[in-house]
């Protein structure tokens, strides 16, 4: 099966993040195609996701999204927007 993650948090740091790197590790541990589409900063890591998934960051803080990711808390583990 091929899989479609989509979230706007980083994939660590963040409860939903590290509830989105465990599925996609389950979702490649059962042989699936995977891919992820997630929001973070310019030069953040996506090493807490498993090497076969296939990973497309939307890049804040660059010259095309000159902002934080919009988060739901001031109090997150990066900088973050309030919506």
């Amino acid at each position: 099966m091929r899989i479609l993650n989509i979230s706007a948090q980083k994939p660590d740091g963040t409860g939903s993040g590290t509830f989105l790197a465990q599925t996609v590790a389950a979702q490649a541990a059962a042989g699936h195609l995977t891919a992820v589409i997630c929001g973070m900063d310019d030069g953040a890591a996506t090493d807490a996701l498993p090497a076969q998934a296939l990973v497309f960051p939307v890049r804040f803080n660059t010259s095309e999204l000159p902002f934080h990711v919009c988060g739901m808390s001031d109090e997150m583990p990066c900088a973050a927007t309030l919506p």
